[in-house]
């Protein structure tokens, strides 16, 4: 097992410990605030099967529609808006996580009106300050980055929990599961991943937890720091190292705080189960690296060999090479293969496993690419 993967069981640990410290100390694991402030959170059946069923499919409705309309501005190569929606959301949680969770601490101490209203601008103030330099600049190590994010994670689990009842969690737990399962297989997320070359590396930060810099660079590095800017989105992706989208984070923190409320010891086998299904997913993960799955295939026109290579989960790098190759030559020229960006062909390229072939969409002869390696 990885020290990346150790990484992010650990972010994961530390994000629902304190989501479940938080609920539980300061509001006493209540979820009052769905019945106070969101009507169609209430009680409206004689059931509560009835109402967690439909609380969780205007849950799901609500995520889904939100996650379309960012894949249609990306189809429709609205990068600019894309990313400002994305920086948008996130600056706005760094003014009401803190408003929200903070201003309510600091009410069960009991404060004063007027120094509680000084307290907590000033809170809001340092906490905005610091997401805004860590997330929008590269002055924070990435751990501390890191270490940040999964905090965000654990007030928003905090706020989730104390918005949804009991008997609604549940649901949206299964609604989540089943959505996730088809947003990364075929839908959403695998479309924004298709098109996350188009996009710089630095918005990875905003919606991932990736441990790929711990591989790839020092802290203490400027010339490193000064490459990773300009890296796109793919190639962070794809750059090695342990990764676990920041729903996930969510999803686990309020597994984990919800089952503590019925009994600690359902907390603690909740995150052991969390744990082992992290180390698997990774282990399979690792599995599917570049080397296991290389192979290629002849082109008895150009007798050229076409390399691919698993660069991702559904991409693949598509490169020309003699058939008689020097290898010191080889990794000069799929450097400069890389560099042309020919990984954009993988949605031209249909392969099965079966029996290597090529299906539709064979790379066009006049295709413009890497020169082949000078003899």
């Amino acid at each position: 097992m990885s020290f990346g993967v150790v990484a992010v069981i650990s972010y994961v640990v530390f994000c629902a410990s304190l989501t479940t410290l938080i609920w539980h100390w300061l509001y006493e694991a209540r979820s009052d605030y769905a019945e106070e402030h969101f009507q169609f959170l209430r009680d409206s059946s004689t059931t509560q099967f009835l109402d967690s069923v439909f609380n969780a499919a205007i849950f799901a409705c609500f995520v889904g529609v939100i996650t379309f309309a960012m894949v249609g501005l990306m189809l429709y190569q609205w990068k600019r808006t894309v990313v400002l929606m994305v920086q948008l959301a996130y600056l706005s949680l760094l003014i009401t996580l803190p408003l929200t969770i903070v201003g309510d601490l600091l009410d069960a101490v009991g404060i004063g009106e007027n120094l509680l209203l000084l307290l907590l601008a000033g809170f809001v103030f340092l906490y905005f300050s610091v997401g805004f330099l860590a997330f929008f600049t590269n002055r924070f190590p990435a751990r501390l980055v890191r270490i940040f994010a999964a905090l965000n994670c654990a007030l928003i689990s905090v706020i989730l929990l104390r918005c949804l009842p009991h008997q609604t969690i549940w649901p949206i737990l299964l609604v989540d599961i089943v959505w996730d399962f088809f947003s990364v297989r075929a839908g959403p997320v695998r479309k924004m991943l298709e098109s996350s070359h188009e996009y710089g590396g630095d918005i990875v930060k905003f919606v991932m937890l990736t441990t790929a810099d711990d591989n790839n660079k020092d802290d203490t590095e400027l010339e490193d720091d000064e490459q990773l800017d300009t890296r796109n989105a793919y190639q962070v992706l794809n750059s090695g190292g342990a990764q676990l989208g920041m729903g996930d984070f969510v999803f686990f923190a309020i597994l984990v705080g919800r089952t503590w409320a019925d009994h600690p010891s359902c907390a603690i086998a909740a995150m052991i189960g969390i744990a082992v299904g992290l180390v698997v997913n990774f282990a399979v993960s690792s599995d599917l690296n570049p080397d296991r799955y290389t192979f290629e295939l002849k082109n008895n026109l150009t007798r050229e060999q076409l390399i691919y290579r698993r660069e991702g989960w559904w991409n693949w790098l598509v490169v020309r090479c003699p058939i008689e190759r020097d290898e010191d030559k080889w990794a000069v020229w799929e450097k400069e293969a890389i560099e042309w960006e020919w990984d954009r062909q993988r949605n031209r390229i249909a392969i099965h496993f079966n029996n290597m072939d090529i299906g539709d969409g064979m790379l066009d002869a006049n295709d413009e690419g890497p020169s082949e390696p000078k003899k």
